[in-house]
């Protein structure tokens, strides 16, 4: 007996699927894809189904196969997608967004790598995984530019790390690059200070702060205004 074309199982799949039958039509396309490991067009079929059915963990791992497949095809575009599903759908897999991380920079896409960055280590840090904070930020810091985020996240793994040096010169970079908000940047020297108290740039920055605007800008300013509102009137 002949063997029934690839393209009428996937046919009866897609029909399975149409019919609610999701088990079925996955196990289905499992079989396609098993014979026909390298084709992507069944493999993204196979990955949307599970996505549609909620099996987001098994859907994420056939998105990054299908990102090494678009890779080696030399379709990074089709690569960075398939990645950005699979963080979504995973988002404590640190290797998916060291991949994603990686193909952004090489793709000149360095703002996009420095969101990626911080999406995917924020969660990490609070988990207490910092070194893999440290893996997925340092290779974005070069182009974090005036995201005082990135250096600010790095300056606390170094913080716990009890690497001092590295510590300051990152807080210093968060210094150096303080958002143009008084309330932010109080916030911001006090998170500082609480990871590394000992640090001078901070406290004198914050002594700064403290003395022009008090301990709350926001009623300081709010007082500056009512004043300037009375004298005009």
């Amino acid at each position: 007996v002949a063997p029934v074309p690839v393209d009428r199982l996937v046919g009866f799949a897609e029909q399975l699927i149409a019919d609610r039958k999701w088990e079925s039509g996955i196990q289905l396309l499992m079989k396609i894809v098993r014979t026909n490991p390298h084709a992507v067009d069944h493999r993204r079929r196979l990955a949307n189904a599970m996505v549609d059915h909620g099996l987001g963990r098994p859907a994420a791992e056939e998105f990054k196969t299908l990102s090494i497949l678009y890779q080696r095809q030399g379709d990074r575009g089709e690569s960075l997608n398939a990645l950005e599903r699979a963080v979504q759908l995973r988002s404590d897999d640190v290797e998916t967004w060291t991949r994603l991380v990686a193909l952004k920079i090489e793709m000149g896409r360095t703002g996009g790598a420095v969101e990626s960055a911080l999406a995917g280590g924020a969660p990490l840090f609070e988990a207490g995984k910092h070194d893999l904070v440290q893996r997925l930020l340092e290779p974005v810091e070069p182009h974090a530019g005036r995201e005082w985020r990135v250096y600010m996240l790095l300056g606390k793994v170094y913080a716990y790390k009890g690497n001092r040096n590295s510590a300051t010169a990152s807080f210093a970079k968060v210094l150096d690059n303080l958002p143009p908000d008084p309330e932010q940047e109080l916030s911001i020297c006090r998170e500082i200070l609480h990871y590394f108290p000992e640090m001078p740039e901070a406290q004198s920055h914050l002594a700064r702060l403290e003395k022009k605007y008090g301990a709350s800008p926001k009623d300081t300013l709010a007082r500056r205004r009512t004043i300037r509102w009375v004298a005009a009137a």
